[in-house]
């Protein structure tokens, strides 16, 4: 008897009902990388065993993120999830018409090569008369003349229209042999990847419709912020537009779906961490210690951008001659005598930044304007941290995090929600989003910001004068870092990058260079000009900056400059003149703010000496 039931439950397996439906993508939530997609299922499975396949799926769905509800009394005995190959609808649509062409042109060549034909014939004709006496038939002299005149006439005809008429035909087999080409090429693309889940199901009672929902994540997603600021003048608030670039390339076409941005990240490893003790010890200094810097943490990779721009300095100033790469590429690039770099992008997602005596920094390609501060490599005389070793007592950290209580917060546009450290953006119109290279924009939200403008330069660094804008409790506006377009006055002035991953109270915008304030830095004495006091060299530094205001009203600029600091105990650096600057001891950093009238122009002086063995080298 058991025997038996095992036959039939194995047989009733075997048959099981197979059964083909779609989904219907409703609600997606879209995270920084990734998405989840939220679809209905319309099926009538029978009683018993069945096999259901959810077709036209994107190949990049995550197989342990499939959740299926609506099951009634049905029980899932098994989910899978396969990659088919089927041909691609636009594709076959674009074959067919290929196809249509080759036919007509085809046609057309064969119909001007029977016109040449004829023709060719009537020309052999004219020939074969030509001469007119036979052995059986007299031809009188007007039948001669006029034959011989139809012939004059009518062979050049004849010759020039097969002429044209091979031209033509050689025109349109360039043309057959081109889409000929490009037929086989779109061939060689008919198949392309869709996904499928596949769902065993037992339904204990008689034949029943279910409405199922089914939710998956999805990679080949994600959003990138965006803004827009506008300043009017330089005493209205700022207009904020923030915005999204959602990007998907999953395959599926997303119609009149309800759309949430969220700045989680389904793929972020949500482990706590956990402190272990520090051990040092003295280590080979020219040993790489790999890039302690955990500044890419705080930014996301951005698919859109295509070409980086950039600045790199450390400490003291811009730094030529450092090699950035696009990683697992040959793509690379130098800083000019500036610091300044301009690589293309148009694979890889990062940029590993190096140059001798620095530490290496890879960070993601997070926009098209990317300046980066390189730290001090190892020195000879550092003690640096050899590994790590686990013990008993290791700390756990996790009594220190703070989780933010859930909340909501209804701005004036889309409606926003703060769930523990995440946020997200519920857009309230529903949106289509099809699956290509090209970011549909979103706008999240707009609102005014209030802010104190400063006009700010160091000529030192730029010859250039740049309005910035303050702006306070920033943190309350959950802005993300992101690429900034931003307009002055009713005109576009470029572009700025938005870091709210800082520990300042002020975030600090720029809007771009303002050209109606020139300002110029120069030295005054010739840097050759070095004078020795017994073992000891001396330099003096001795700079005018000037700076013309051009605009039709007063304007406060902030100018900022530097007196280097000793590190050694041999080198002697003095303040001779800083002409009435604010000075900072400790950084040796200087300031002049300066009240400029329409057209005035005001001048300010630095000057210091350096004193050192003149038997050593500085890095003046």
């Amino acid at each position: 008897m058991k025997q038996i039931i095992l036959f039939l439950l194995c047989f009733s397996s075997t048959f099981a009902t197979e059964l083909k439906t779609k989904a219907t993508p409703k609600e997606v939530i879209v995270y920084t990388e990734g998405a989840q997609i939220t679809s209905d299922v319309a099926i009538t499975i029978p009683k018993g065993s069945s096999i259901v396949r959810i077709t036209d799926l994107s190949q990049y769905i995550s197989q342990n993120t499939i959740q299926i509800s609506g099951l009634k009394d049905a029980s899932i005995i098994s989910i899978g999830f396969e990659i088919k190959f089927y041909p691609k609808k636009e594709v076959s649509n674009k074959v067919k018409e290929l196809q249509k062409e080759i036919f007509s042109k085809s046609r057309e060549i064969a119909v001007l090569q029977s016109q040449i034909k004829g023709l060719e014939e009537e020309e052999s004709i004219l020939k074969e008369n030509k001469n007119l006496s036979s052995s059986q038939q007299a031809v009188n002299f007007e039948k001669l003349l006029q034959h011989s005149k139809l012939y004059r006439e009518r062979i050049p005809v004849i010759k020039i229209e097969i002429f044209d008429l091979n031209k033509k035909i050689s025109d349109l087999q360039i043309d057959l042999n081109a889409m000929q080409q490009e037929l086989n090429n779109t061939n060689s693309n008919l198949d392309e990847p869709k996904g499928e889940i596949v769902l065993k199901l037992n339904n204990p009672n008689d034949a029943v419709a279910l409405n199922l929902t089914v939710k998956y994540i999805v990679s080949n997603a994600g959003w990138v912020p965006s803004y827009e600021i506008k300043a009017k003048n330089t005493q209205d608030a700022l207009q904020f537009a923030y915005k999204a670039q959602v990007y998907q390339n999953t395959g599926e076409y997303w119609n009149d779906i309800k759309l949430t941005l969220s700045t989680g990240n389904p793929n972020f490893n949500n482990d706590k961490p956990k402190l272990e003790s520090q051990y040092l010890n003295f280590v080979n200094p020219y040993a790489y210690n790999g890039n302690r810097d955990k500044e890419s943490q705080n930014y996301v990779y951005n698919p859109m951008v295509k070409v980086v721009t950039g600045i790199v300095a450390d400490g003291t100033g811009p730094l030529p001659g450092v090699n950035i790469v696009l990683k697992g590429t040959n793509i690379s690039t130098q800083t000019d005598f500036d610091g300044r770099y301009t690589i293309k992008v148009p694979n890889g997602k990062e940029l590993v930044y190096s140059f001798v005596g620095f530490e290496n920094k890879v960070l993601p390609i997070y926009s098209g304007n990317m300046n980066v501060i390189l730290k001090d490599g190892v020195k000879l005389e550092e003690v640096v941290v050899q590994g790590y070793r686990a013990t008993p007592s290791g700390i756990d950290s996790s009594e220190d995090i703070e989780s933010k209580k859930e909340e909501l917060i209804n701005g004036s546009g889309d409606e926003k929600e703060i769930i523990m450290n995440t946020v997200t953006f519920k857009i309230k119109k529903n949106y289509t989003i099809p699956s290509l290279d090209t970011p549909s924009i979103i706008e999240i939200d707009n609102f005014t910001i209030p802010a104190e403008f400063e006009y700010y330069s160091a000529p030192l660094l730029s010859e250039n004068v740049f309005l910035t804008a303050k702006v306070k409790d920033w943190n309350k506006y959950d802005l993300l870092p992101g690429d900034a377009s931003i307009y002055t006055e009713g005109s576009y002035a470029g572009t700025t990058y938005i870091n709210p991953y800082q520990t300042e109270e002020e975030l600090v915008i720029s809007m771009g260079v303002d050209s109606n304030l020139i300002i110029e830095r120069k030295q005054l004495n010739n840097t050759k000009d070095k004078s020795f006091l017994g073992g000891t060299r001396i330099i003096d530094r001795n700079y005018e900056i000037t700076v013309r205001n051009n605009k039709a009203s007063d304007v406060v600029v902030k100018v900022f400059d530097r007196i280097p600091i000793s590190q050694n105990k041999e080198i002697k650096v003095e303040k001779e003149n800083i002409d009435g600057a604010e000075f900072e001891e400790k950084t040796g950093i200087l300031f002049w703010q300066l009240s400029i009238s329409p057209k005035q122009i005001v001048k300010k002086q630095l000057a210091y000496q350096v004193k050192y063995p003149k038997n050593k080298k500085t890095n003046l």
